[in-house]
């Protein structure tokens, strides 16, 4: 299995399925469907599913995301491209962008403009700081170091959380504990 595998979460369907998040990373290479079905195999031992049976959507991982309509189309969650990229969580962004889109409805050939207004102001600063951690967890000793200061530090771990899963926001405790923890492995090593 390649070394970019992450598995996000799983969830069961009720019929004796599951629906289990995993990724790779693209830009080393083609991903192919039977390193999907290695590393499957690699995070669920002793599960053995049937190839053909898995199903699978591409995310928008990127901190590239389209910008809101003006017009009268809305898009919301994956459509959207509000798809947290460190985490892949997506079923906050998806209710809460529906229902910013619901409202801004009512305003007609106004409903773009609407929700682009409510989205900035309700999502921009999350998105601007999700998009710099993403940009900096390029960097393997970032995330690893923030996990760090997360298992150290319960208000590191509640911040990082609300990144991760909510809207949460880069904070200087966040950011502070980071540089410690870097620091502290760079000394090791």
């Amino acid at each position: 299995m390649p070394a970019v595998g992450r598995p996000t979460r799983g969830a069961s369907i009720g019929d004796g399925t599951a629906n289990v998040g995993y990724g790779e990373a693209l830009g080393r290479g083609p991903v192919r469907r039977a390193d999907l079905v290695a590393g499957l195999r690699e995070l669920l031992p002793g599960v053995e599913p049937d190839p053909d049976s898995l199903q699978g959507h591409r995310l928008p991982l990127s901190n590239g995301r389209p910008p809101v309509a003006t017009g009268r189309v809305l898009l919301a969650g994956d459509a959207q491209a509000l798809v947290n990229p460190l985490t892949g969580e997506g079923i906050y962004y998806a209710a809460l962008s529906g229902a910013l889109a619901g409202v801004a409805a009512q305003y007609g050939s106004g409903a773009g403009a609407a929700y682009r207004r409510t989205m900035r102001r309700r999502l921009g600063r999350y998105l601007r700081h999700t998009t710099a951690l993403a940009r900096a967890g390029r960097w393997p000793i970032v995330l690893d170091s923030a996990v760090a200061a997360a298992g150290r530090d319960a208000r590191v771990f509640d911040d990082v959380v609300d990144l991760g899963l909510v809207d949460g926001q880069l904070t200087g405790r966040m950011a502070v504990r980071t540089g410690i923890e870097m620091g502290r492995f760079i000394i090791r090593h």
